[in-house]
């Protein structure tokens, strides 16, 4: 008998202890990972190692844009900002036309997730946000669902580095049949 008094008594216990526990908010949650992982403890703060395979993209860019999913469209210029920002945690990508479409793009690589992210923002009140896990060669390829003006699509972005002077950024749907339709192709030249 006394086993089970015991037994019921360490139960009692773990019950009681579960029911008035402290949830853990976020901040403590983030407190206990850094201070068990001192690695990303220290990298916090300071751009990731990998932003340096970026930094050839910092300056000014003209852009022309071909919207490939509408044939005979004319082609738009504009220009491209790109700048580190938040001490290099990320690169800014800030594009403009003429015809006052604009977007702010940022670029950075994610510690934690070791994956790259973008985040883009645009006029019309769109906002985009996907990760890519590394560069394949001189593509870098972000790929997930995003809501574009309430229309739900998957959309796969590919940045490809033809020099450190010039650029592509393709965009492409998956359709429902699975292939990937190409939308619009982005080509950056960089200004002297």
């Amino acid at each position: 008998m006394k086993a089970i008094d015991s037994i019921m008594f360490v139960l009692a216990l773990l019950v009681s202890h579960s029911l008035f526990a402290k949830d853990l908010t976020l901040y403590d949650r983030v407190e206990s990972r850094l201070k068990h992982d001192s690695e990303l403890a220290k990298a916090i703060g300071h751009p990731a190692k990998e932003m340096s395979s970026v930094a050839w993209m910092i300056g000014t860019w003209d852009i022309d844009t071909r919207v490939d999913a509408q044939p005979g469209k004319a082609v738009e210029k504009g220009t491209s900002h790109v700048t580190p920002v938040l001490g290099g945690v990320w690169l800014e990508v800030r594009d403009t036309y003429p015809q006052g479409n604009q977007d702010i793009s940022y670029l950075g690589f994610n510690p934690v997730t070791r994956r790259w992210v973008t985040m883009t923002v645009d006029g019309v009140g769109n906002a985009v946000t996907n990760t890519a896990a590394r560069w394949d060669g001189a593509k870098l390829s972000f790929v997930g669902d995003v809501i574009v003006l309430g229309e739900r699509a998957t959309l796969k972005q590919t940045v490809t580095k033809i020099s450190d002077r010039a650029y592509i950024v393709t965009n492409e749907e998956r359709m429902r049949d699975g292939r990937w339709q190409l939308l619009d192709t982005y080509r950056y030249t960089k200004r002297p």
